[in-house]
């Protein structure tokens, strides 16, 4: 990782990654690259932890947010996304351990108190 970072860091963002994550987003994938869109997202990813920005949570030792929610009782109902659009939550890790885990960057300012419902059942009506 500190090889990567150290090249990250020497070799910054330019027009031709540019155009190529353009060209892929566009013709292939569908999708972008987001360490080129926000290049910044590496530091805040993969250097000292952050504190702990959950408001329900106990911070572990390795500065990571350890949040318990309960299952809700009933499906909530989507009224309306407000301003999220798609891409602007990106989901950097998944582990199905015990318990399960999921870390999300924003990528756009996200009003304080907002809440989404993130599900493995997307298919369920």
């Amino acid at each position: 990782l500190t090889d990567l970072l150290a090249w990250h860091t020497a070799d910054p963002v330019d027009a031709a990654e540019i155009a190529r994550t353009d060209t892929i987003c566009r013709d292939f994938q569908g999708n972008r690259n987001p360490f080129i869109d926000h290049p910044s997202l590496v530091s805040q990813l993969f250097d000292a932890p952050a504190p702990c920005a959950c408001t329900t949570c106990s911070e572990t030792q390795d500065g990571q947010c350890s949040l318990t929610t309960d299952s809700p009782s009933s499906s909530p109902t989507a009224t309306s996304c407000g301003s999220l659009r798609p891409g602007d939550i990106m989901i950097v890790g998944v582990s199905s351990d015990n318990p399960d885990t999921v870390v999300l960057v924003a990528l756009t300012s996200i009003p304080e108190g907002t809440q989404f419902l993130m599900t493995d059942n997307g298919y369920i009506s």
